[in-house]
């Protein structure tokens, strides 16, 4: 998805009064692309007529990019709209940039067992490993157990007019988020003055610190 605004005043409009008669101009785009890649096998046998067992194999990719960029100027010598920004005087440029990329890499495995359809089993573990994560704790993984039992497959409920199915079901396991800011470091450096001289203008940066925050997936037990 993309996107693309530009917007000029002359010196006579609202926002040309406002500059004390100046012409200015603005112009921003943002672009976006993401994807999702997944992939899965699916197995499953029966054995002697009473074991069904199955297994699944899964694959996710996603990605997403962001890029935006924004430009502003003033004092353009006449009405040049958005296509010459830089005739505009230099003390009033503004110029904001952005890029950002996260990726989330997942692999699971899960797998089914049922005695005489009555009784069931699902062990499965899945590892997703996300970008926006520090060294280290990119990775996590999140296991899960499951018993089940068809109560109306047994002979005690099997004709009943009453019910006509009834599982009982158990499970424990593990989920986790990524839910933090894609380069968070971004927060290290701090403008600390701008230098203009008559061709061009550039400013100087400090460092505050390094690196993401040790932020790993996390495991929340439920029950």
């Amino acid at each position: 998805m993309n996107s693309k605004d530009s917007s000029s005043y002359t010196a006579q409009t609202n926002a040309g009064v406002t500059l004390n008669g100046k012409n200015s101009a603005t112009l921003e785009s943002s672009d976006n692309f993401n994807y999702t890649w997944d992939n899965q096998i699916d197995l499953k046998h029966t054995f002697n007529e009473v074991h069904d067992v199955s297994v699944l194999l899964l694959q996710s990719l996603y990605s997403n990019v962001d890029e935006s960029s924004y430009m502003y100027s003033n004092n353009q010598p006449f009405d040049v709209g958005t296509d010459n920004m830089g005739s505009g005087a230099q003390t009033s440029y503004v110029i904001k940039s952005a890029y950002a990329k996260n990726t989330l890499n997942s692999y699971a495995v899960r797998l089914n067992y049922a005695f005489k359809d009555k009784y069931l089993i699902t062990a499965s573990t899945r590892w997703d490993g996300s970008s926006v994560l520090s060294e280290g704790n990119k990775w996590e993984s999140f296991p899960s157990l499951a018993l089940g039992w068809k109560l109306s497959k047994e002979s005690f409920l099997e004709n009943s007019a009453v019910v006509s199915d009834l599982k009982l079901r158990a499970s424990i396991g593990y989920t986790g988020n990524d839910n933090v800011a894609d380069l968070h470091f971004s927060s290290a450096f701090k403008p600390t003055d701008i230098l203009c001289t008559r061709l061009k203008c550039s400013s100087r940066m400090a460092v505050r610190e390094f690196g993401k925050p040790k932020f790993n997936l996390g495991e929340n037990k439920r029950i």
